[in-house]
């Protein structure tokens, strides 16, 4: 257990409510303030502005973290730099002594998308879902099919999934189109496939039902609920974690989001999608380089 004194865990606070107003996710808040209080724990009960300063303690922290996977030890060192920064701008240090300590360069991690044996074994085991079963059960088994379909077909992260309002979803336009916001960026429209708008026609219209026997008004596209009954709007990056682990559980597979995403973009590739196209699907720059993704599809067997 980590015990912080309360200035600075006020401080810490204050530079997550920041990071917040950046448009920082929910799950890297989560690990700036873990990346934090793997610091405190190094520096123990010396937890003052002092200590902060002090390079040596900063430059033992960064030995110590060295013998943590690459990218690790690089996140750890670039949160504190950024917290040490904030305190920097509030003036409550003179420099940001953690900028003389190197920093490792970024590890470029190798896609490993979910292989499509799986994916077939996955989809067809959620079809069937669908198929036999009535009510909230079929309600929640094409809640479930259109989860794994936002996330191979449409190419969303976890944390934008459980941000879909319905009226992001237009299935009226031509091509259908799903409207995503996000605070870093304009928002932007990705294609929806006719198999997603088939699974979209049904789904709605009895969630409205389901909505309205348990009078609940909310107005996200995807709930947190059970085969019995909805519990809420939206399910929470952490549900669709827990989604995932119970169909590895249940299935004997090794998908997970990740690997499903990286799925998704393989095969916008293989079906010869503009690489410009699926940068803006995917949310990052028009620097980004899709060659770890184009190797592999030149290196993969066609199935």
């Amino acid at each position: 257990m980590v015990i912080i004194t309360p200035k600075i865990q006020t401080l810490i606070d204050e530079y997550l409510v920041q990071k917040r107003s950046e448009g920082k996710s929910d799950n890297s808040l989560k690990s700036y303030r873990a990346d934090l209080n793997n610091f405190l724990k190094f520096i123990g009960l010396d937890q003052n502005l002092d200590s902060l300063r002090e390079f040596s303690v900063l430059k033992n922290y960064a030995e110590k973290l060295s013998a943590d996977a690459g990218n690790t030890h690089r996140r750890r060192l670039q949160t504190l730099k950024g917290f040490l920064d904030f305190l920097l701008q509030r003036e409550l240090i003179k420099e940001n002594p953690s900028k003389k300590l190197f920093t490792p360069t970024k590890k470029i991690e190798l896609p490993q998308p979910a292989n499509v044996l799986e994916l077939k074994k996955l989809q067809g085991e959620l079809q069937k879902e669908i198929d036999c079963s009535q009510g909230m059960k079929k309600l929640w088994a094409l809640r479930n099919m259109l989860i794994f379909l936002f996330i191979y077909e449409v190419g969303l992260k976890v944390s934008e999934i459980n941000k879909i309002k319905d009226e992001q979803v237009i299935l009226n336009a031509h091509p259908p189109r799903l409207i995503v916001s996000t605070p870093k960026r304009d928002p932007y429209t990705i294609p929806l496939t006719p198999n997603c708008c088939s699974f979209i026609d049904d789904y709605l219209p009895l969630k409205k039902t389901h909505q309205e026997k348990e009078k609940l008004s909310f107005n996200h596209f995807f709930f947190n609920g059970n085969q019995y009954k909805i519990l809420g709007s939206s399910i929470s990056p952490r549900g669709i974690e827990f989604l995932f682990q119970e169909f590895e559980r249940k299935l004997k597979l090794k998908i997970t989001p990740k690997t499903l995403r990286q799925a998704a973009i393989l095969e916008w590739l293989r079906q010869g999608k503009a690489p410009e196209s699926i940068k803006e699907w995917m949310g990052v720059a028009p620097d980004y380089s899709l060659k770890p993704y184009t190797d592999l599809l030149n290196k993969k067997p066609q199935d």
